[in-house]
């Protein structure tokens, strides 16, 4: 298991050079895009995007099984 716990600092590290390198961003699967209202009664869509960060928390909270 101690070489599993060594994956997760190596796997965070290569995903967060993936995502900065190539402009990548990853978004919410049930809800890629949110309609927000603006002053003028239009609306805007913006894609619901996650932080990077909240990523790679999740990537550290994953149990890893053998």
């Amino acid at each position: 298991m101690k070489e599993l716990s060594l994956i997760k600092p190596l796997l965070k590290q290569i995903v967060a050079k993936a995502l900065k390198e190539n402009n990548w961003g990853v978004y919410l699967k049930s809800e890629p895009i949110t309609k927000v209202p603006m002053q003028d009664g239009a609306h805007m869509f913006k894609v619901t995007d996650i932080e990077s960060s909240k990523l790679l928390e999740e990537i550290d909270d994953t149990e890893i099984e053998e």
